[in-house]
């Protein structure tokens, strides 16, 4: 996408050749070469080399005959605007989780699964396997109220995602690929081998939805999700159409919503969370760890564990008869 400035002001009184347009990034620090070849004649400029998320300054001065005024007008632009990207997407009640499931999250006993957040499951109960070496910082909410509204969220955002139209299509392996930002599709499965590295190219607000239509595999040993250029994990989302499976030693970044299960093998690191709407997240010796921004603030506390109020019983009951 082609970037650029125009500026314009009002015409210098006769007599006059043109102008002289200069460019900064402060005020006042606007380069002693023109950017024009020639003296502009024209009261508007088109700069073509900015960049994103870049503040420019110019000075405009005229020129008659080789001779430049003393005094110059000066603007500041605002910053330039980074390509459009698609809206992030609103996790709600499931944002404090690393791990939720719905039928079982299980840890393989006696393996050092740490998890960064919350870990629930919903409707199911059962939450096993996460005794010491295991650790988590959050709070266990097996198929309580947290767990449920948490399970509602994820369900309302994958519908988001997957809504979105306008995708770009993918192979069914993106391993080696550079992806900017932006909605992609797998019609069917897909496959991570290698490292696949995903580039905001400077812009922290830079988002990426992958809509998946089954599965979503990581190679075994070699494969990563690399983010570059300011990329955050909570800004990446994966929505899988079935299930999720994570190759051992696998480096991933994101979001993953599955609409099935996931399974991540001995050692897969996970910066972002692991959702599962209507299966099982089954772990070994894993790291989940939620990284909300770069600057690493703070988790979002657990919801309280407080059942919905019951209603109040209605009033003033009244029979009509008819005759």
């Amino acid at each position: 996408m082609a970037h650029q400035i125009t500026i314009s002001w009002d015409p210098s009184p006769p007599p006059i050749s043109g102008y002289n347009i200069r460019r900064g990034t402060a005020h006042g620090n606007e380069g002693s070469v023109p950017l024009n070849l020639v003296p502009v004649v024209a009261t508007s400029f088109t700069d073509n080399t900015v960049y994103p998320g870049q503040v420019y300054s110019y000075a405009v001065s005229a020129v008659y005959n080789g001779v430049e005024s003393v005094e110059s007008i000066d603007i500041v632009s605002p910053p330039v605007p980074f390509p459009g990207a698609p809206p992030g997407l609103d996790l709600a009640a499931a944002s404090s989780f690393a791990i939720l499931g719905a039928s079982a999250v299980t840890n393989v006993s006696g393996t050092g699964t740490v998890a960064s957040g919350d870990v629930g499951v919903s409707p199911g109960t059962a939450i096993t396997g996460f005794g010491a070496p295991a650790a988590i910082s959050g709070v266990f909410h097996p198929g309580d109220f947290v767990s449920a509204a948490a399970q509602t969220s994820m369900a309302i955002a994958f519908n988001t995602g997957m809504s979105m139209v306008g995708g770009t299509a993918l192979l069914a392996d993106i391993g080696g690929e550079r992806l900017p930002p932006g909605v992609y599709v797998a019609s069917s499965s897909l496959a991570i081998t290698g490292s696949l590295v995903l580039d905001a190219a400077g812009d922290p607000s830079a988002v990426w939805i992958f809509q998946i239509g089954s599965t979503l595999t990581t190679a075994t040993s070699n494969s990563s999700v690399v983010l570059v250029g300011g990329a955050e994990a909570a800004n990446v989302y994966w929505l899988v159409g079935s299930s999720a499976t994570l190759g051992a030693d696998t480096s991933f970044a994101g979001n993953i919503l599955a609409q099935v299960s996931i399974t991540t093998v001995s050692g897969a690191s996970v910066n972002g969370r692991l959702l599962a709407h209507t299966g099982a997240v089954t772990l070994d010796d894993n790291q989940v760890i939620i990284f909300q921004a770069c600057n690493l603030n703070p988790l979002p506390p657990s919801p309280p564990n407080n059942p919905p109020a019951p209603p109040i019983a209605p009033l003033n009951v009244i029979i009509t008869s008819e005759t």
